[in-house]
């Protein structure tokens, strides 16, 4: 099946993009772009309420491959050619082994490849807000990257060791807490300093306990048997044109929720239980323990479960930012499983679904030999450098 880069190799897979809310222009894509329906983001990020708010949602992360770097590019540009406001949403409400550089960052020697671990390795399924910083595996993730800066081919050694430091003294800043806290603060460190970037930001735990998603989330929940039937159907007829979605058919005891366990922080997929006229979310966990939350009768709310403050979202995140944005600037996976999501909010929610703009550089392969793949070895590789990094 067709993935992101084959469509975007040809102008019918081009259009049958466009003609499901993704665009690949630029001008295009900010043209369609109006005010966030909902004031609740621009408010929580003290922005104008008239502005054009687009985001960028991004796992948190330590490091980023230089494809998923484009999406940040593109929001740069889109900020200097255009009224734009580019946000960041970073996502730290996954499980950490979701996303390759959740917990570490990776390093070459020759042709080896070496992960640094900024956190142990038990803590991969469970969410980075639950997993606690031990400051002494970061200060020796850090010392391990200093070391391999001493050894690395670089021009300027002293110049990449000032920029460890720098990064460092992010991670381990007394006010953070969490690993998905230490990781933010690399990322937005490693975009202002390499790419130019930055621009207000906000997790998404930080959106959910000031209320932001709950009441998108329970409208999908009411509707939750035709989001289901719709949301397969799409899947379909992707497939039937040979378009890989990026996602699976829904099952018949679908949730789009999540819960990390209070006793070992595992995150567990809840189902979906009816009794009579009550639903219920359930879930077992390794650790020998059950859950059952109570979510109503006809029209399900996230009630106990969201007074518990361990509830996530799954892949439908960006239906529930719909009104809250003016547009977003998708990855290779999410613009596929948008096209998805937009047709379950057109014909179940009755949403104008907002734009959506593909970077092209997202096509980009690094090669698998090059020293330079991902965003941390070039700022490092690159030190001292007069090449413009802004520029790039």
């Amino acid at each position: 099946m067709r993935a992101l880069v084959e469509l975007l190799a040809s102008e019918r897979g081009t259009a049958l993009l466009a003609e499901r809310g993704v665009s690949t222009d630029a001008l295009a894509f900010t043209e369609r772009l109006r005010p966030p329906a909902r004031a609740d983001l621009v408010d929580l990020l003290g922005l104008a309420r008239d502005c054009r708010l687009v985001y960028v949602g991004q796992q948190v992360c330590a490091d980023f491959a230089l494809p998923t770097a484009a999406k940040f590019i593109a929001a740069r540009e889109l900020a200097a050619a255009a009224e734009v406001t580019p946000v960041i949403l970073w996502h730290d409400m996954d499980s950490t082994r979701s996303e390759r550089y959740g917990a570490r960052v990776v390093l070459r020697g020759g042709k080896r490849l070496r992960g640094i671990w900024l956190a142990p390795r038990h803590s991969t399924d469970i969410e980075p807000r639950f997993v606690a910083v031990e400051r002494t595996v970061l200060e020796t993730a850090f010392a391990d990257l200093s070391t391999w800066v001493e050894n690395a081919p670089l021009d300027n050694r002293e110049a990449a060791q000032a920029q460890v430091r720098q990064l460092a003294a992010a991670a381990l800043d007394s006010g953070i807490t969490t690993l998905g806290e230490a990781t933010r603060a690399i990322a937005t460190t490693l975009l202002r300093e390499e790419l130019g970037f930055a621009a207000p930001s906000v997790s998404a735990s930080e959106m959910l306990a000031a209320g932001l998603l709950v009441a998108a989330v329970e409208e999908y929940l009411a509707n939750l048997d035709d989001v289901v039937r719709v949301f397969n159907e799409a899947v379909e007829r992707l497939v039937a044109q040979d378009v890989d979605p990026q996602v699976r058919p829904l099952p018949p005891d679908y949730l789009p929720l999540r819960y990390s366990c209070p006793v070992d922080d595992t995150r567990l997929r809840l189902a979906r239980e009816r009794h009579g006229e009550d639903t219920f979310a359930t879930a077992s966990c390794r650790c020998g323990k059950t859950y059952s939350f109570h979510l109503g009768g006809n029209r399900p709310t996230l009630g106990e479960l969201a007074a518990t403050g361990r509830w996530s979202i799954d892949v439908s995140m960006p239906i529930h930012h719909n009104d809250l944005a003016s547009g977003w600037i998708a990855g290779r996976s999410t613009a596929l499983y948008g096209l998805v999501f937009n047709e379950v909010l057109s014909r179940v929610l009755g949403q104008t679904p907002i734009p959506i703009l593909v970077p092209r550089e997202l096509t980009a392969d690094a090669a698998d030999d090059d020293s330079e793949a991902t965003l941390l070895m070039r700022h490092l590789l690159s030190a001292g450098s007069a090449r413009d990094r802004v520029a790039r």
